[in-house]
């Protein structure tokens, strides 16, 4: 058994914001893999179409990967809802100054893997928000303001790309339905199996929800700029009360926490331009 210092000095020494990041990690890493293991099964049943020596046995794997992809994708949504329930305690701690009690953060540490443990470990490189206020309801709606705007804009931009994606692989299909009726003579062969194709790339998108997640992000991003219009319009109040703030920030929060993730990737990519535009904005 350990000795009470020791059992502090592990505690403290880990950062309830990186334990929050690495529970998002590990989200979209299940739920990357959940992505994976429904795009195999589009994959398997047109492989099964045009291979139909096989049907005696593939029909099988279509199946196995529709149940690992719902049981992948549980474990994605249980764990996002984790690293939703870290982030809510940071912002009303940085925002309010309601400080995350020891059993709080004993709690939160518990609940996580020991692999996210590990990479929560460590100090925060710089301040999450930028806000300078002194801690309660302006400083609260000053961070959400910081928050909706990036969420609004990567939200919006993730949400033109699962369209583009869904809008490409509905054209694609069309073309290869094209180009096999005018160019291939034995229509009488491939064409059943194209228009099959066509169809399941159809059903694929709207029965395994990309097409609504699409609108998901894009009902994000309104949702977004609506919670960073009223912080806007809160903030020029001479006067902000607690009740404000908190009821504003809970709804942010449960918009936040019913959508999808953010990918990495894209704020990988978008991260230098926002953060630019961010600066130039509140420095006026």
């Amino acid at each position: 058994m350990s000795s009470p210092t020791l059992d502090s000095e592990a505690r403290e020494s880990i950062s309830i914001r990186l334990l929050m990041q690495a529970q998002f990690d590990e989200a979209k890493r299940w739920w990357i893999w959940a992505n994976v293991s429904r795009l195999l099964v589009v994959i398997i049943t047109i492989i099964s179409l045009i291979r139909k020596e096989w049907l005696d046995w593939i029909w099988i794997l279509p199946a196995g990967f529709t149940v690992t992809h719902s049981l992948l994708q549980w474990r994605a949504d249980t764990l996002q809802g984790k690293a939703d329930a870290i982030t809510r305690k940071l912002e009303l701690q940085d925002g309010f100054g309601w400080k995350i009690s020891e059993q709080e953060r004993a709690d939160l540490i518990l609940e996580v893997s020991d692999k996210v443990k590990k990479k929560a470990y460590g100090t925060e490189e710089s301040p999450y928000f930028d806000s300078r206020q002194e801690v309660f309801a302006r400083r609260a709606i000053e961070n959400l303001k910081q928050s909706s705007w990036y969420t609004r804009h990567l939200a919006k931009k993730m949400a033109k790309y699962v369209f583009v994606l869904c809008a490409s692989a509905v054209a694609l299909a069309l073309l290869s339905t094209f180009i096999v009726i005018v160019f291939t003579s034995p229509l009488q062969r491939w064409g059943p199996n194209i228009g099959r194709i066509v169809i399941i790339v159809l059903v694929f998108m709207v029965a395994y929800g990309y097409l609504r997640l699409g609108f998901q992000y894009r009902l994000l991003s309104s949702q977004a700029e609506k919670s960073s219009n009223r912080a806007s319009q809160l903030l020029e109040l001479e006067t902000l009360t607690g009740i404000q703030a908190v009821r504003l920030l809970h709804e942010y929060q449960i918009a936040r926490a019913t959508a999808p993730m953010i990918p990495d990737w894209l704020w990988n990519r978008t991260k230098d331009e926002l953060n630019r535009l961010w600066v130039q904005q509140v420095s006026r």
